[in-house]
This record gives structure tokens, C-alpha cells and sequence, in this order.
């Protein structure tokens, strides 16, 4: 058991099947229920008493055997500090990248502090949390939580247009997709898969370059250089050559959990990061994350059909290869502590959608519509999707639209336009916002609207009856 998956993991032949073995029946009790994912594919699947039975055809078993997880999803806790610094002589913003939901994780988070100022996302589905520094300030920052992990795409977080796919085959320092070798390799290749089994045939691990701030070759001097990878080229020439062959790809960066003793002891120590890629599956309408890097050092277990419950996005490189900068890299000082810890655990806590709906008066003028400022801070430790908003004047509703995306912490603004009218005929008495379970009212009279609308007639009148005696007089 790892974490709250059970992992099985069946060895396979070399040679000659000596055995004259023609299938194979895994057995798994009930309670495992549904496996997360298996590969090779069964042939057969059955249930027998309390077991559930998964038959394999001996020939379809690769040399490195079968391997299966069962569990709903993997949970990691995480506890991350970012360091800021403002060296400017004024008041400036700053932004540190955050674990995000995706296609194939969710994030519950349990504390940032401080509190960050607002929470945006990127075109490449990031989670920037903004901070306000003052002049030569310092700050330390700590974000904790839990993820879950899921081996099946989820829904598409968030939904991708032609327009930001298309960006996704352009060329960059990394991603040579111009190059003539690229452009070679690519053309022949064509597919996904066949990328994939490229990349991690032709490229070797150097476990000698395992250490912070190693070098990034990129996938033409990858392709020139194969013994001297690690995940940064493997992921870098599979993008390149997606990207050459019209598939849209982009880099995942993040934390991977590996019991591989050569890499384990340093992620003790050092904030060493795993790199993946993801493509995009026209047909599925979906990322498809795979894992060449680990195809290769496992010496071909399957990291294309399915990807394990152990890798943890901390942020998507599509639109730029280096930002935004992942958990890690927010240090300072000549003796940079670690920042990053990640670690398999079986508990977790109830997602809360909670949000807080707030009005301000900001502009409340005679002879004029006031405005209202409505404020929703999403108060809940997960984020909320397409939510309907809704504003109503006096139970009459006057909007409707959906909140595609509020994190964390974050908070959306939105201005409401009040009417002026004479003695407030028009003026409602009372505001009321929805938003999904959460609803909260706003009477006119208290902060004054309505009184001003009321006050401003008849202030009109009296002056207008001023005017009309001295005409008159």
C-alpha cells in the first residue's frame, strides 16, 4: 500500500516463456474495488465470491510484467515556503506560482500566509497568488494542503480554444521546431506514440547530472548529446518533436514520488524537480500526460497508455518554457534552505465551497446612479467552477452569468449600477446577490441610495419652485 492506493506489480519472463505459461489471473478482494489503471489491458475481467478476477494472455505480457493500482485516487500533503523580496526603493507586486487544479489533480489548500491580495490564473491553467511588498521588505511565505491524484483526465481545467493550442506548436529556445533534425525526426514519426517510443529508446539517464540549476540542453542538443539527459531533455524532445509534427505540447514541472536511489536521497535535501510532457488529444479533448523519462530508466514500463498516481503538477510551461517559476526556485541567500516537502498520506478533510459576498457603496451622487461595488471572496479551501451569479432588485432579476474560476482565497469585483430616479421610483429597495448555495442581501436605505435619490428630488423641487416665484414675483 502507498499512500491510499494499492499498487500490484507481477514480474515478467525474460526469454523463452520456460514455463509454457499461456495466461495469467490476477485476484483482487473487493474492497480494492475498481483498479485506478492496469497494464497491460486484461483480456477478460470477472468477479468470483468477494474477488474481483483480471485474465491476461501470457504472450501480451511484456518482459517487465504487469503492473495495477487500485484506489480512487492518490493523496499527498504538501508544505511549501516561497521567500520574497522588494530590493526597490516603492511599494511593488510580486506573484509566486501555487499548486493547481488540473485535468488530472485537485488541490484542498489548507493555509497560505499571509493571505495573498488576489489569486489569478494564466493561459496555461497556472495559479499566480499576488503579494503587495513595501519598499525593501521581506517576506516569507507558507502554502500547505493536499492533492488528489487521479489517473484518468477529469474535467478540462481550464477549457482550451484553437487559438491557445495553435500557440502551443510554435518554436522556442528549448522546443526547436524549425530545426532541420526536428523537422526530419518529426515528419517520420507523426504520432504521439511513436514520439514517445522514440525518446525513450534513444535517450539515456545521467544520473551524474542530478544536482539544482544543471544545465538545460533543449532537444536539438538533447538529439546530439543522448547520454547526457535527464527529464528536462526527454521532456524537451518529446515537446520539439510533437510540436514539429502539429501535435500541441507543453511541459508539466513538479513533484514526482520515486523510491529510485539514485534520485531519492537529494530530493531530501535539494528542491530537485521532475519534468513531464502532456499533449493534446484531439479525439479526447483532453491532456494526455506521459512520462518518457521514467519509460526509460524502468527500462519499458508503460508511461505512455497510463501515468502512475505519483506525479504532482506544481506549474505548466506551454506558453513560456520557463515561467512561471515552480515551488522551489523562491529563495534567497547564499544558503538557500529547502522548500519543498511532499509526502504519501491516507487523510484528508472535506472540500468547503464557502464564499463571502460583500457590497460597498462607492459612488452615491445626487442626480446621478449610484454604484455599488459587490466583492466575492471565495472563503473555502477548494476552487469554485462556472458558478451562476445572480442580481436581483427587488426579487426581479437584472443579471445572470457564471464565475468561470475563483481560487482560494481569491476574490472577484464587480460594480452595480444603482438607477436614480425621481423620489426613487425606480430605486429598488433592496439588493440581493446569488451565488451558487450562497445568497446575501443589501438594503438601499441603509447606506443612503435610496435616501439620496429621495433627498436630490426633492432638493430639484424646492429649487425649481425658487426659480419659478422669483419668475413670478
Amino acid at each position: 500500500r502507498s499512500g491510499s492506493v494499492w499498487e500490484i506489480a507481477i514480474p515478467g519472463e525474460v526469454g523463452n516463456n520456460v514455463y509454457d505459461v499461456t495466461s495469467i489471473v490476477l485476484y483482487t478482494p473487493s474492497e480494492f474495488g475498481k483498479p485506478a489503471y492496469i497494464s497491460p489491458s486484461p483480456t477478460k475481467q470477472f468477479q468470483s465470491a468477494d474477488l474481483f478476477g483480471f485474465k491476461f494472455i501470457s504472450s501480451d505480457v511484456p518482459q517487465n510484467g504487469l503492473t495495477a493500482a487500485f484506489g480512487e485516487f492518490q493523496m499527498f500533503d504538501f508544505n511549501l515556503s516561497y521567500h520574497l523580496e522588494n530590493p526597490l526603493t516603492k511599494t511593488s507586486d510580486y506573484s509566486i506560482a501555487i499548486p493547481p487544479d488540473t485535468t488530472f489533480q485537485r488541490v484542498l489548500y489548507k493555509v497560505i500566509d499571509p493571505k495573498p491580495s488576489a489569486i489569478t490564473r494564466d493561459d496555461d491553467g497556472n495559479w499566480l497568488a499576488q503579494f503587495t511588498l513595501k519598499a525593501r521588505e521581506k517576506i516569507d511565505i507558507q502554502v500547505t494542503g493536499v492533492v488528489e491524484i487521479y489517473s484518468q483526465a477529469t474535467t478540462t481545467i481550464p477549457k482550451q480554444d484553437d487559438r491557445y493550442l495553435d500557440k502551443l506548436l510554435a518554436p522556442s529556445a528549448v522546443w526547436q521546431t524549425t530545426d532541420t533534425s526536428i523537422q526530419s525526426l518529426a515528419n517520420r514519426l507523426k504520432t504521439p506514440k511513436a514520439i514517445y517510443d522514440y525518446v525513450t529508446a534513444y535517450l539515456s539517464y545521467d544520473y551524474t547530472k542530478i544536482r539544482p540549476n544543471v544545465a538545460r540542453l533543449g532537444a536539438v542538443d538533447a538529439l546530439a548529446n543522448p547520454t547526457r539527459s535527464i527529464c528536462t531533455e526527454y521532456t524537451d524532445l518529446f515537446v520539439a518533436l510533437s510540436r514539429a509534427a502539429g501535435i500541441p505540447a507543453r511541459e508539466v514541472n513538479g513533484f514526482a514520488y520515486t523510491q529510485n536511489p539514485n534520485i531519492e536521497p537529494l530530493s531530501l535535501v535539494a528542491d530537485v524537480l521532475h519534468a513531464w510532457p502532456e499533449y493534446w488529444d484531439k479525439d479526447k479533448a483532453s491532456w494526455v500526460q506521459v512520462d518518457p523519462t521514467w519509460g526509460s530508466t524502468t527500462k519499458g514500463t508503460d508511461f505512455f497508455s497510463k501515468l502512475d498516481l505519483r506525479h504532482f503538477t506544481f506549474v505548466v510551461h506551454g506558453l513560456d518554457y520557463q515561467k512561471p517559476y515552480p515551488p522551489g526556485s523562491y529563495k534567497l541567500g547564499p544558503n538557500p534552505q529547502k522548500d519543498v516537502y511532499v509526502a504519501l498520506t491516507q487523510a484528508s478533510f472535506p472540500p468547503l465551497r464557502n464564499s463571502k459576498i460583500e457590497f460597498h457603496v462607492i459612488s452615491n451622487v445626487p442626480w446621478a446612479d449610484a454604484i455599488v461595488e459587490l466583492i466575492i471572496e471565495n472563503t473555502g479551501n477548494v476552487a469554485m467552477y462556472d458558478e451562476d451569479l445572480q442580481v436581483l432588485f427587488d426579487d426581479k432579476v437584472v443579471s445572470i452569468e457564471k464565475l468561470a474560476f475563483l481560487a482560494p482565497y481569491a476574490k472577484y469585483h464587480k460594480n452595480l449600477k444603482i438607477p436614480f430616479s425621481f423620489f426613487a421610483k425606480s430605486t429598488p429597495k433592496m439588493i440581493t446577490v446569488v451565488f451558487g448555495i450562497d445568497s446575501a442581501t443589501f438594503p438601499t436605505y441603509e447606506p443612503g441610495v435610496k435616501i439620496v435619490s429621495i433627498l436630490a428630488t426633492v432638493f430639484s423641487l424646492v429649487v425649481l419652485s425658487l426659480i419659478w416665484l422669483k419668475k413670478h414675483s
